[in-house]
């Protein structure tokens, strides 16, 4: 916990895109890559990420029950055996078309472990906001 709070606005800044760092206007609005620091990049610290995206503008829009995009690696662990996943991730790529001239906001979570009842310490970081051209 304490190397989040050391490290926590070099990780929030870096996270791409934001309102910050917007999208390009000729960007291509499927596979757009949502990038972030880790821990490991930071503080030399293993922890897993899960990334959630949705069609909002401010945290208040953000509805996680209505999301584009749920990169659970809960799941990737239980339905592909896969020990390692979210293991240190830095980003993702969003699978599907987003829709254009609309705002989306995303927010990564910081775990230490990809087995919904092992983990014991869950960041949410603050969301990210952005628009498609």
């Amino acid at each position: 916990m304490s190397a989040y709070r050391d490290h926590r606005d070099a990780i929030y800044e870096s996270l791409t895109p934001s309102k910050t760092k917007p999208l390009s206007p000729d960007a291509l609005l499927n596979d757009v890559s949502l990038s972030w620091k880790t821990l490991k990049d930071v503080a030399h610290l293993d922890a897993f990420y899960v990334t959630r995206l949705a069609r909002a503008a401010t945290p208040m829009e953000f509805d996680g029950n209505n999301l584009t995009y749920f990169d659970n690696i809960y799941t990737q662990r239980l339905f592909n055996n896969d020990p390692a996943a979210g293991l240190n991730r830095n980003g993702v790529v969003v699978s599907k078309d987003l829709a254009p001239g609309t705002d989306y906001g995303y927010f990564v979570e910081i775990t230490d472990s990809n087995v919904g009842g092992e983990a014991n310490i869950c960041i949410f970081q603050p969301h990210q906001f952005f628009r498609t051209p």
